[in-house]
Formats: C-alpha cells, sequence, structure tokens
C-alpha cells in the first residue's frame, strides 16, 4: 500500500468516524430533549399553582360533600336508632318476665291488669285465654 492510499485510507475513516459520532450525538439528543421535554411539562403542571376559580370551584365542593357526608352521618344514626329502638320493643313484648317478677309485671304480660284475683282463677279454668277478649 502507498503513502496515497494510506492517507485517503485514513481520511476516510476519520470522515466516517466523525459522521458517526455527530449522528449519534444528534440522535441522542434528540431523545433526550423528547424524555425533558415530558419531564419539563410534568414538572411544570406540577409546579404550577392552581387559579383562585379552581381553588373555589374546590372549596365549594368540599363545602358540598362534607355538608352531604354530615346528613348521611346523621340519616345512619337515626335509622340504626330507630332499629335499635324497634328490637329492644319487640324483645320486650315477647320477653316473658323473669322468675321472681313481680306482680305486676306478670299482670301486665298476660293482659291481667285490672282482673281480681276471681277473675283471673274463672279464666283460668275455663280456658278462655287474654288475647281472645
Amino acid at each position: 500500500m502507498t503513502e496515497n492510499d494510506a492517507v485517503l485510507l485514513y481520511a476516510i475513516t476519520a470522515t466516517l468516524w466523525t459522521s458517526q459520532v455527530v449522528l449519534s450525538v444528534a440522535l441522542y439528543s434528540k431523545l433526550v430533549s423528547r424524555f425533558t421535554g415530558l419531564q419539563k411539562w410534568a414538572r411544570s403542571q406540577l409546579m404550577t399553582p392552581p387559579s383562585d376559580a379552581k381553588l373555589n370551584e374546590l372549596l365549594a365542593d368540599q363545602v358540598a360533600l362534607s355538608s352531604a357526608l354530615a346528613s348521611v352521618g346523621k340519616t345512619v344514626k337515626r335509622l340504626s336508632s330507630r332499629s335499635g329502638m324497634e328490637e329492644l320493643r319487640a324483645e320486650r313484648k315477647s320477653a316473658a318476665p323473669p322468675p321472681g317478677a313481680s306482680k305486676e309485671e306478670v299482670r301486665k304480660y298476660y293482659g291481667l291488669n285490672g282482673l281480681t284475683s276471681a277473675e283471673i282463677a274463672r279464666r283460668a279454668q275455663s280456658g278462655i285465654n287474654s288475647s281472645e277478649d
């Protein structure tokens, strides 16, 4: 190989290497700038404070949700209280007086309030139930 051929080969190699470096840098910068643009946009969206109108709208929504939640809480409390009282009343109606209960409690449970002992005995002998009267 002659000296001219070596210089030509060196020039071609240097040109190809330089063009490869330039293309690589251009491609890399294009990709990075595309990614950086997305990062900048996302960062700007996070850093931009909301406008006063948006804040007022959010505040109004928060107040409305808060009052709705309070209303729902009151309704749930009222309904659970009502349900609890209904269950308690049903238990009281169906529960027989405990052993050793007073005479008034037993008479009230069996519907014998205001009856004399003779009337109660007559009903017991004839088999008349208080619910049939």
